[in-house]
């Protein structure tokens, strides 16, 4: 099974990128930003994600959580 993050907000992107998961047979996995850095660093290690679609304003919280 193939899982690809989403971490944004809801915008035409998102969907976008939500769409094009579902046309590929790609599980997408929703990172929220209101629960936490902790909380999103535990998702993304839970479902082993390799692949995140992000906003520009959301890569350097992703790049904190990375050891």
């Amino acid at each position: 099974m193939s899982l690809v993050g989403i971490y944004a907000k809801n915008c035409e992107e998102w969907l976008m990128v939500d769409l094009a998961c579902l046309m590929s047979d790609v599980t997408s996995v929703t990172l929220y930003d209101t629960l936490g850095a902790e909380s999103t660093e535990y998702i993304v290690n839970q479902c082993e994600l390799k692949t995140i679609f992000c906003t520009a304003d959301k890569i350097e919280l992703l790049a904190k959580s990375k050891p």
